[in-house]
């Protein structure tokens, strides 16, 4: 097992430095979230870094409507977190390629935990861990243990005074020293 090449994603370690106590010692729930049309919602609850369940969540087949893949979606979320949890981390979803029942699907998944503490775990850092540990598991459930891992893994470490250049990095930005930024490319904005 070789150590993770954690991506460059500065507010997601700063979440996790500020709430590092809380993500180690509390209970956590990992999503990787589903909207029921071609993968389901796969889950993991934590106590004290522990997992103490997994599974993938069933919801109505793809050929019913997205209401109400949704509404079973909010409810099977709330029989998981009967009491809300001290932290939920999900599969960070963005972009214009993102297929918009998915989108829903996280929203839906956020508003049932009834948590204040939301963690956004970008695929690149989850997927870092997976590989790390040269695992070929994938599916809903093992996605959803390892998008949970890899906050608690990077939450102890932070305790422990490891990979302190993750959480003191700052936003690296190019700075811009004149000119014209288009010249390498002919344009010269002469006409």
């Amino acid at each position: 097992m070789s150590k993770p090449k954690w991506p460059d994603e500065h507010a997601f370690y700063k979440l996790i430095q500020q709430y590092a106590k809380e993500i180690t010692y509390g209970t956590l729930v990992a999503l990787d979230p589903a909207s029921g049309g071609s993968s389901s919602p796969g889950f993991c609850l934590f106590h004290a870094g522990e997992i103490q369940e997994s599974g993938v969540l069933s919801l109505p087949s793809k050929t019913r409507p997205i209401h109400e893949r949704l509404r079973v979606l909010y409810q099977r979320i709330q029989e998981i977190t009967p009491t809300p949890p001290d932290v939920f981390v999900i599969e960070r979803i963005r972009g214009e390629m993102a297929h918009l029942h998915l989108k829903w699907a996280c929203g839906v998944s956020l508003a049932a935990a009834h948590t204040n503490l939301v963690i956004e775990v970008p695929i690149r850092a989850w997927h870092a861990l997976r590989r790390s540990e040269g695992s070929t598991l994938k599916g809903d459930e093992s996605d959803a243990i390892y998008i949970g891992q890899t906050v608690i893994k990077l939450a102890r470490e932070y305790l422990n005074g490891e990979h302190t250049e993750l959480f003191s990095q700052r936003k690296k930005r190019k700075a811009w020293t004149g000119g014209n930024p288009f010249a390498s490319r002919g344009v010269t904005g002469k006409k």
